[in-house]
């Protein structure tokens, strides 16, 4: 989708034509091509270019432009044409086809970050123009271009105006994606859990289901979407609506978020130190379950495979066994890890599950012993061991005379 004429009219700026406008009165090389843009300024536009940059340009355009050593600055000239189509003049029967493009585009130069950044923008304005009256866009946990994204401005400018209360999920997108929080690695890293930590949290505190805030006066204001292009800008708001909710005149409720945040994190960096040590399957392990937030274990025993945990209370249900090393370390480590030299479980980590498993001397090496208490679905502690005495070593008596650390240990 390309605009091709003699004239096309910016909609702010000095320029006689759009960035975008494919000029057929502007010379274009015969034969040199310039496609390394040597001569492109750092403000791509159809019109300033050099007749050799044109031609490089247009070749481009011409082909399946996929080019993977295209001058970025081709890419974007058009891209302003289709984000002009889409945004100022907002075809909506174009809308697909130019999201589809934009994908495209995002897939093979997404490697270049201002082009990532200016279409994934794009592509966050076509998600709020799909949207039907009245209909919430869906939170974004990252920052857009230094500014809160458009989709937290409206999802929580819209919720303050109506007089409906911030939700946990709408408060951690409105906290992470502000581009003066600072989230850690954690945060990242194992955002799921940290969603789920964040919503029991807040509602730990909320009881009535959300966190109030009031319209304050003079405080609205336009939701703008300045064009990659800079030719135009775009009011995305409701139609009928001036303004919303200026959200940096909320400064206490993001300073909420920041605090439920930090303490979130905080609960997951041991799980998360284990995750970058070991890598996404990590988290699968007995291993990992004991170092996530007591909330946490539980519900994510059942999700992974063999539910570790009914694995754990199963295996000494009943009377003292023992088990081969390997089978005990690959269930506490995961597969790959399964020897009893490797993997043992390490003292006192696993103390959250309370359970422990340590050699037996009278034994061979290649056997271990399962003692202590495992949580159980009705959330009681229940013994699942009796050790012999003199066969146990470190801190596993504790956990056999009931005195390990429980649920409450963080």
């Amino acid at each position: 989708m390309v605009y091709v004429g003699r004239i096309l009219a910016p909609a702010e700026g000095y320029g006689r034509n759009d960035n975008c406008l494919v000029d057929s009165g502007l010379a274009v090389s015969k034969s040199n091509a310039d496609t390394v843009g040597q001569h492109m300024d750092y403000w791509p536009a159809y019109e300033s270019m050099r007749p050799s940059s044109r031609r490089a340009f247009l070749e481009w355009l011409s082909g399946d432009r996929s080019g993977p050593d295209t001058y970025i600055g081709y890419v974007f000239v058009y891209l302003y044409g289709l984000e002009r189509r889409a945004v100022l003049e907002r075809s909506v029967e174009d809308r697909p086809a130019i999201r589809a493009e934009v994908e495209r585009l995002l897939a093979l130069y997404g490697h270049h970050g201002s082009f990532r950044r200016y279409a994934g923008d794009f592509l966050a304005v076509l998600d709020i123009l799909d949207l039907a009256p009245g209909q919430d866009p869906a939170p974004v946990f990252f920052p857009s271009s230094g500014d809160l994204p458009p989709a937290i401005r409206i999802g929580v400018g819209a919720r303050i105006w109506d007089g409906r209360p911030v939700d946990a999920d709408w408060l951690l997108a409105w906290t992470m994606s502000h581009p003066e929080t600072r989230v850690r690695t954690p945060a990242r890293r194992a955002f799921e859990h940290l969603r789920s930590e964040f919503a029991t949290e807040f509602g730990r505190r909320n009881p009535s289901g959300g966190l109030p805030l009031k319209v304050r006066k003079g405080g609205t204001s336009p939701i703008w979407y300045r064009a990659a292009s800079g030719t135009f800008s775009a009011d995305l708001g409701p139609t009928g609506v001036e303004g919303l909710p200026d959200l940096a005149r909320y400064p206490e409720a993001l300073a909420t978020g920041r605090e439920l945040l930090e303490l979130c994190t905080e609960r997951l960096d041991a799980y998360s130190r284990h995750l970058g040590r070991g890598g996404g399957s990590a988290g699968e392990t007995l291993q990992a379950l004991a170092l996530l937030p007591p909330g946490r274990r539980r519900s994510v025993s059942r999700e992974a495979a063999g539910d570790g945990l009914a694995w754990l209370a199963e295996r000494g249900r009943g009377r003292t066994r023992a088990l081969p090393g390997r089978v005990r370390a690959g269930r506490w480590a995961g597969p790959g890890e399964g020897h009893a030299g490797k993997a043992p479980l390490p003292r006192g980590h696993a103390l959250p599950l309370r359970a422990g498993a340590h050699p037996r001397p009278a034994l061979p090496r290649a056997r271990a012993l399962l003692v202590g208490r495992a949580a159980l679905p009705s959330g009681r502690p229940e013994r699942v061991g009796r050790p012999a005495v003199g066969h146990l070593q470190g801190g596993v008596p504790d956990l056999v005379g009931g005195h390990a650390g429980g649920e409450g240990q963080r």
